[in-house]
């Protein structure tokens, strides 16, 4: 069975047990190509995405990290604070990098609301200017909407 068909079964239209079946299966699958899996699929099946990257390894969670971080965009989108708890377990030099990305993509955005749960990672790692390389904290204070 292709790994589309356990996709949609992670879907909150399916059984429960068809989305404990696709977690299950999901979370053991050695050759999953889940890049941007979570950009890729619908609000249906974020929250349990997001409980089947938890159960992944810590190194496809930091290979992940820029998909939970598109999740910060709102943390009332399903499976977002869960992955906000997922992040904040990413050690700090790995979670540097995406984070930026994030950041920086956000500021270009002028998305206030992103860039203020972006920010409780900022504040959770105690980063500051001089951890990174192509942003300002100053300016994304004056953007965050709060």
């Amino acid at each position: 069975m292709p790994y589309e068909e356990y996709i949609s079964k992670l879907s909150w239209h399916r059984t429960e047990s068809e989305q404990k079946e696709a977690i299950r299966f999901l979370t053991q699958a050695p050759d999953w190509d889940f890049s941007n899996c979570i950009r890729k699929s619908s609000k249906d099946i974020w929250e349990n995405l997001v409980a089947v990257i938890k159960k992944r390894s810590y190194e496809e969670k930091v290979q992940l990290a820029g998909e939970l971080l598109y999740l910060l965009m709102d943390l009332n989108w399903p499976g977002a604070l869960q992955a906000l708890g997922i992040l904040k377990g990413i050690r700090k030099e790995d979670i540097l990098p995406p984070l930026e990305s994030a950041l920086k993509s956000a500021c270009l955005e002028k998305d206030g609301n992103w860039l203020s749960y972006l920010y409780e990672l900022v504040v959770h790692f105690e980063l500051s200017d001089s951890d990174f390389k192509e942003i300002t904290l100053g300016k994304i204070i004056a953007l965050k909407d709060w």
